[in-house]
């Protein structure tokens, strides 16, 4: 006897084959080419936070994404999912471990 229940019925378990819908764990070289200028930025703003005492990857990641929706030709789509928010974010945030290498 099966108990009825409020909850919705749980998803089927899609396989890797099933899954391949375009997402993948790299950016494209398109990408990468695209966003020259954000890595850069990105990686400089990540390398100064990162010298600074008692700061770490979240400010310079807020303040990367912040810039780089700043500069962006496209703002709206940041907050979505927006490649170059993810490129700015995520390169502040490992740049910090380079610059707190650097001795003040």
């Amino acid at each position: 006897m099966k108990l009825k229940t409020n909850q919705p019925p749980s998803p089927k378990p899609v396989s890797v084959e099933e899954s391949k819908d375009n997402s993948t764990f790299l950016p494209s070289f398109k990408d990468i080419f695209a966003n020259k200028l954000n890595y850069a930025r990105s990686g400089v703003i990540g390398t100064v936070v990162g010298v600074m005492p008692a700061l770490g990857g979240g400010p310079a990641a807020m303040i990367a994404y912040a810039q780089a929706r700043a500069a962006s030709k496209a703002p709206t789509k940041f907050g979505k999912g927006s490649v170059e928010g993810l490129i700015a974010s995520e390169t502040a945030n490992n740049a910090t471990i380079g610059g707190g290498l650097i001795i003040a």
